[in-house]
């Protein structure tokens, strides 16, 4: 008689999958910074956009509307130059309400913060 030894997780391993409407960047920081946004699906990018946020209250924000088509399970990457931070969206949506927007904002002390939105329809 031979064993064969497994291991694994016997719950459930699909997440469920989101669209992403836009994203909103806010840098609260006191000096310019140059923000590169990544967006993979499957390990494959399917959105790059780098842009500049300043320190005024009219440079200081910007919103990507429709950066990906169709739902998926998205890894977002937001690249600041000294920090990297990235996000799994379906983690954290509601499966009743899979379309978000994403806030993104760049605050003093060298942190961060995300939140998500629930959208409704995209």
């Amino acid at each position: 008689m031979r064993w064969i030894l497994t291991s694994g997780c016997l719950g459930q391993t699909d997440q469920p999958t989101t669209k992403i409407a836009w994203i909103h960047l806010e840098n609260n920081r006191d000096e310019a910074r140059h923000v590169t946004v990544v967006i993979e699906r499957n390990d494959e990018e399917v959105f790059r956009a780098t842009t500049q946020l300043g320190t005024s209250v009219e440079q200081s924000t910007r919103r990507i509307d429709d950066p990906v088509k169709g739902a998926g399970h998205y890894t977002v990457y937001f690249d600041i130059g000294d920090q990297v931070v990235h996000l799994r969206p379906s983690e954290y949506a509601d499966v009743t309400d899979p379309c978000v927007g994403i806030q993104y904002a760049f605050r003093d002390q060298e942190t961060t913060g995300f939140e998500l939105k629930p959208i409704g329809e995209c």
